[in-house]
């Protein structure tokens, strides 16, 4: 079975979207969602989850009418649409857990849920590198639908409220004026547990409300304009899949282990970033794993290293200058540490020099070089140096094999091992860095 991979013309290279192949099949091509589902986990990641405007106009590649993607019916959830954590909320009128709304501000400050198909003013922001955003209200009526795509173009985003300091200054920043912000309501749920909350108004009278009372619904992309359509699952489609090509490896280690991890098992080696586009898909992938887990608190390994006595950055894995960049502020010499770090939530996911000896998280992008069915809790490289008559012993494959490390509870077992075949050192000996041997490497499912 035949798959193409759909042209990333502005969409972000790390991630790739793929379609069968209708010249070769071109009466196997329609399944149900469940099934279309399960062919995209086989074969690549999942059914494309769409983030932007840039990946709906990749779908917009396929030459059919309406395509299977990874939206469907889960559970109702206030989301914010830029996939953040709602922890805010200041409500004078929400509808019943079950429907579909969005909120807007009044003009006490308080918010209300109506239709996302009701017309109201709206305000949108605009982020600045190093201070806070600025607000514009905009006064035109349009559907909630119609500002966020409205926000997304012109500005940064709709408003998004976190504080009830926050909540105050836009009221005063509205002037008695009651507007949208970016918070809706509803049950879709991406197939991947993505927190994307890309919408457009459905093509359905009504709305969302009318067509989701009906069991077992996920939504498929109308090619010929932006809308969505939602259908019955057992309806035969179309689909897209798409394939990860963003890895975020959740165990701590210094910049250079992460360096070494990334090029033994990912095609791309460490992560670089080249465009706001790429930059926007690592932030959607740092805020999907910050949902699940609480402890991403600390800058990420990117790919990024000075080159020292010159200055200048460069991506490890292509050895090309950075051009397009994130700073907080551009590191310099001789201050500078030379291994760079992208933030999370709390930093704005700015780029930012860290010590290279510092034990994080890390990114590397590509496709796997190898795959196993084990898994570890966290990463484990041991630097083995073998000294005997200033001469390196030549380590025994077979060693190697039998002192791979599967599970913390190994590692004193691979240390014992490697002593008892003569390793008198754990550690880097200066005399000799030339003997520095990889003798254990962790496998990560």
């Amino acid at each position: 079975m035949g798959y193409r991979e759909l042209g990333a013309t502005e969409r972000s290279r790390l991630t790739k979207f793929f379609a069968l192949n209708i010249t070769n099949h071109p009466n196997s091509l329609r399944m149900c969602w469940e099934n279309a589902k399960e062919l995209c986990r086989a074969h690549h990641t999942d059914l494309v989850t769409l983030y932007s405007q840039r990946d709906l106009n990749e779908i917009n590649e396929t030459p059919h009418k309406g395509v299977w993607v990874g939206l469907h019916v889960g559970n109702s959830s206030d989301k914010w649409s830029n996939g953040e954590r709602v922890d805010f909320r200041n409500w004078n009128i929400s509808e019943e857990d079950n429907e579909t709304y969005c909120a807007f501000m009044d003009q006490e400050g308080l918010w209300n849920s109506t239709s996302c198909t009701a017309t109201k003013p709206f305000m949108c922001y605009n982020a600045t590198s190093g201070g806070p955003p600025t607000y514009n209200l905009i006064s035109e009526n349009k559907t909630w639908y119609e500002t966020q795509r409205h926000c997304r173009e012109q500005f940064t985003d709709l408003v998004t409220i976190e504080s009830q300091e926050q909540n105050d200054h836009l009221k005063q920043e509205a002037q008695q004026s009651g507007f949208w912000i970016r918070l809706i309501h509803d049950d879709m749920e991406w197939s991947d547990g993505a927190r994307a909350a890309l919408r457009y108004e459905p093509a359905f009278p009504g709305g969302f409300q009318d067509v989701f009372q009906k069991p077992k619904l996920a939504l498929v992309v109308n090619i010929c304009s932006p809308k969505w359509n939602c259908t019955a699952k057992v309806h035969l489609r179309h689909f897209v899949c798409y394939k990860e090509q963003i890895h975020l490896i959740k165990s701590r280690i210094t910049w250079e282990e992460a360096l070494i991890y990334c090029k033994a098992n990912f095609s791309g080696g460490m992560l670089r970033i080249e465009s706001e586009a790429d930059q926007e898909m690592v932030r959607w992938k740092l805020i999907n794993y910050s949902m699940e887990n609480d402890s991403l608190n600390l800058p990420v390994w990117l790919g990024l290293q000075q080159i020292q006595f010159l200055g200048f950055w460069v991506w490890t894995s292509t050895g090309y200058s950075v051009c397009w960049s994130n700073w907080v502020k551009l590191p310099e010499l001789p201050l500078s540490h030379p291994c760079g770090a992208i933030g999370t939530r709390d930093d704005n996911f700015k780029w930012s020099d860290q010590n290279c000896l510092s034990k994080l998280h890390f990114l590397c992008e590509g496709d796997k070089l190898w795959s196993t069915t084990m898994s570890v809790v966290t990463v484990w490289v041991l630097r083995v140096v073998t000294v005997l008559s200033d001469q390196l012993i030549t380590c025994n494959p077979s060693l190697l094999a039998e002192a791979m490390i599967m599970s913390v509870q190994q590692v004193q077992h691979a240390t014992d091992l490697a002593q008892s075949h003569g390793v008198k050192d754990m550690a880097m000996q200066k005399r000799n860095p030339n003997a520095e041997l990889l003798f254990a490497v962790s496998l990560i499912r």
